[in-house]
């Protein structure tokens, strides 16, 4: 009896073992990448930036609603008229766990979890603020023809307020990558995002500009800044949602270095849910594109 018990799993040990898939790797690659996110900038009211900055004197101030800025193109009037599209620059740094670790063939789809650490900036948010007079400080009479010709002087006053912060935030996607034998390769994904916008900085200036027009037609400038205020603010979280498209193109074939090695290009729409200093959540749309080298640790 105890020959036997040693004799069965010695002989039939090979084959058991030969029997069950040897599982691949946990680690599956490592990816390194850069990018840019889209997104549209935080709309807020006069009392949105109060209750930011509640230090600020500036903003307690009878604010302009700024419907006579002659620079409307450059100098949006109020912070309600911000619906500019912002950009902001990504890193982003991982690797991936494999999902499915029995070689069980060649399977036509990879199922992988890639986890990746995210840092972005720089997210801001403006406002402006500004009234302006303007009256005739002088009149030229032409020698020929008599006709006068009135020169104005424009005067505006403008608030302006910046806040602005780094981003980092960690990133799981769930992949399903399609094989090919061929360089080039395509894949899908869903993942989430959580993170949180740092501690950031905070300007309120408020400035006189003084605008002469000249009798050749030109303007001279004279800009005052009267006084600024500066702050520090806190760090707040996100959340986000995304699906993903990704192509993926293979460095080599043959070599086991180059076959390594893989160029890779990502777009991503996005759901946010952020929230600045003070103020409740707000959800908006995004969009990422990202572009990287990964490499297959296999």
């Amino acid at each position: 009896m105890p020959m036997r018990r040693l004799f069965f799993p010695m002989a039939l040990g090979p084959l058991v073992s030969f029997a069950q898939p040897e599982p691949s790797p946990l680690i599956t690659d490592a990816s390194l990448g850069f990018g840019f996110q889209l997104e549209r900038s935080a709309l807020l009211s006069d009392d949105d930036w109060r209750r930011m900055l509640p230090g600020s004197s500036l903003l307690l101030d009878d604010l302009p609603t700024g419907n006579e800025d002659p620079y409307p193109s450059r100098h949006p009037q109020g912070p309600r008229a911000l619906t500019a599209i912002t950009g902001l620059g990504l890193v982003h740094a991982g690797a991936s766990l494999a999902l499915c670790r029995k070689r069980e063939g060649a399977p036509r789809f990879d199922q992988r979890m890639r986890i990746v650490l995210i840092y972005a900036g720089v997210e801001s948010v403006d406002g402006y603020w500004s009234r302006s007079a303007s009256a005739p400080y002088d009149t030229l009479v032409s020698s020929a023809t008599g006709e006068q010709y009135v020169l104005d002087s424009i005067w505006t006053e403008r608030y302006t307020a910046r806040h602005a912060r780094d981003r980092i935030g960690l990133d799981a996607t769930y992949i399903v990558h399609r094989r090919a034998e061929s360089r080039f390769s395509w894949y899908l994904g869903l993942g989430v995002q959580f993170g949180v916008g740092l501690s950031g900085n905070a300007e309120v200036d408020r400035a006189i500009i003084r605008e002469t027009k000249q009798p050749s037609g030109g303007f001279d400038y004279e800009y005052e800044q009267l006084s600024r205020e500066r702050f520090r603010t806190p760090a707040t979280g996100y959340v986000s949602m995304h699906a993903l498209f990704g192509v993926d193109l293979r460095l080599g074939r043959k070599s086991a270095f180059w076959s390594a090695l893989h160029l890779y290009a990502e777009m991503r729409p996005t759901i946010m849910v952020r929230s600045l200093p003070n103020l409740p959540a707000q959800a908006s749309g995004a969009w990422q594109n990202l572009f990287g080298l990964r490499i297959d640790l296999r």
